[in-house]
């Protein structure tokens, strides 16, 4: 028989919804955004649109899974009640894995991103210094987490909005 584990219920609806724009959105996104113009001009909108649509599709799939099977866990629950252990297993760690490949992947884009801004700075040691921060800020726990991140989350559309304000005047 299996133990089950309880959930600890620390986030509000605002830190969730962040939490999960915050995963979703990340920071490449906005780096590559130049480059995605530059090759498919105006029709990048469109693909956007559209994958956030099917995104929204799997979202929706997530949370009728997660209201039949409230355990913690997660994708790797799902897999391993629906299909076997062995799977389930498998996709929970190419999960981790996967989780684990994005942190490093922000903190060097944020490193070349303060390297732009301060050419002076080691983008490495920027980046490997932010890998810390977010250790520390992951470790304090999920609230703490939740808070930090509806912050970035705030900066992150704040700077969208800017972006799209300066630039609106230069649109011919």
């Amino acid at each position: 028989m299996e133990k089950e584990s309880k959930l600890v219920k620390g986030l509000t609806l605002v830190t969730l919804f962040t939490l999960i724009t915050g995963a979703m959105v990340g920071m490449a996104w906005a780096v590559l955004a130049n480059v995605f113009l530059d090759r498919a001009g105006p029709a990048v909108l469109i693909s956007i649109a559209v994958a956030s649509v099917l995104t929204l599709f799997v979202g929706l799939c997530f949370a009728e899974l997660c209201s039949a099977m409230p355990y913690a866990g997660g994708a790797y629950i799902y897999v391993r009640r629906g299909i076997g252990k062995f799977v389930g297993f498998i996709a929970g760690w190419l999960l981790v894995l996967a989780y684990a490949a994005m942190m490093p992947g922000e903190c060097i884009i944020l490193g070349k991103l303060v390297n732009g801004l301060f050419p002076s700075m080691d983008p490495s040691l920027v980046g490997a210094s932010l890998a810390l921060v977010f250790t520390v800020i992951n470790l304090a726990g999920i609230r703490f987490s939740g808070i930090v991140q509806f912050l970035l989350t705030v900066a992150l559309f704040a700077g969208i909005v800017l972006f799209i304000i300066m630039g609106a005047p230069e649109i011919e």
